[in-house]
């Protein structure tokens, strides 16, 4: 009897030793799960910080005239999200002006001026695949004191040939058949007033098939749209200058955030019915907007640039061109015909 007694209490005591490393071992599986959650989502935070800092970076190259980027964090106009734990402050790395912020022994993440954020393992530990990251590829920033090999130029906003360029004689031109050095009719949206600008360069690379994308985002192949049933044929992403309520600005109907000519939200700068568009100096509402032709990627599109209004005047409308940089006036070693709005 005795010795049944014992072994009943062996047997409980084994039970519980077998219940405690059961439990000891779901809290250690749930703790490296609760880790890695928290590690993800400290590292979402840290590309937060380097999303604005590589905007920073942008808006230092268009305001120091498109020659250099930063290549300290005090050159920079940015407020930041706060540092997430784990990670020391965020900087910019001297050789490439690279935006970085680093979580220290572990791993360095990096972003790319298109938005990739990269991930360079420092402790050897595969930190960087585990979170998900690719290993970081080399990134360099072109200008005065560092380098920049920008992305690849976004497709050129444009019209197809047939479209009317009002010169400065007041005649009108196809715009296929327009040249460097040509004197078209401008608007100053400043002053309110026409003027006579010229030529300096011409974007006539692109077809209707390169614009894919933002006619995909309206629910079509490769189109062309119009306006009020036949006043101008364009790409999506081209501005027009509108007037809403009292406010003029320039909107398209799919806005590049690229190449736009002003920085705002993408809703508030979308072309749409109820606008006005200038045209002969007297402004249309716009009543609709629909697509004139549809899956025509081999069709051409053309564009050009003004000189500094850029803005010309296309089947009477004021629009705004695209500006090409020229090789010879780049800086060293970035790539040639890099398209941006001026």
């Amino acid at each position: 009897m005795l010795e049944d007694k014992l072994f009943k209490k062996a047997f409980t005591l084994l039970e519980i030793t077998i219940v405690i490393i059961i439990v000891g071992t779901i809290s250690t599986l749930a703790l490296t799960r609760f880790n890695g959650a928290t590690q993800k989502a400290e590292a979402v935070g840290a590309e937060k910080i380097l999303e604005s800092l590589v905007e920073a970076q942008r808006m230092y190259y268009i305001e120091n005239g498109s020659k250099k980027w930063a290549d300290t964090m005090a050159e920079l106009d940015v407020s930041l999200p706060a540092t997430p734990a784990g990670f020391t402050a965020p900087d910019i790395e001297q050789s490439t002006c690279t935006p970085i912020i680093t979580r220290p022994n572990e791993y360095v993440l990096k972003m790319q001026p298109d938005g990739k954020a990269y991930c360079s393992d420092i402790s050897g530990s595969g930190a960087c695949g585990k979170l998900g990251y690719n290993d970081s590829p080399s990134v360099t920033f072109q200008g005065a004191t560092c380098s920049y090999v920008a992305p690849p130029p976004p497709p050129s906003s444009c019209f197809p040939a047939g479209v009317k360029i009002t010169m400065a004689d007041k005649t009108t031109k196809n715009i296929e058949d327009i040249n460097v050095g040509d004197e078209v009719l401008s608007y100053d949206k400043d002053n309110k007033v026409y003027v006579n600008k010229k030529v300096l360069s011409l974007d006539f690379d692109f077809t209707v098939g390169d614009h894919a994308e933002a006619c995909a985002s309206l629910g079509n192949k490769p189109a062309l749209y119009t306006i009020n049933n036949g006043l101008i044929e364009f790409t999506p992403e081209h501005p027009f200058l509108v007037k809403e309520g009292e406010e003029i600005k320039w909107a398209a109907l799919v806005p590049d955030l690229q190449q736009h000519p002003e920085m705002a939200e993408a809703s508030d700068i979308k072309l749409k019915v109820g606008q006005e568009i200038l045209m002969d100096d007297i402004w249309v509402e716009i009543e609709s907007i629909t697509v004139s032709r549809e899956d025509i990627p081999d069709v051409k599109v053309y564009n050009f640039h003004v000189e500094d209004t850029k803005v010309y005047i296309a089947n009477g409308i004021v629009v705004h061109n695209k500006e090409i940089i020229p090789e010879a006036e780049e800086d060293p070693g970035s790539r040639g015909g890099s398209i941006i709005w001026d």
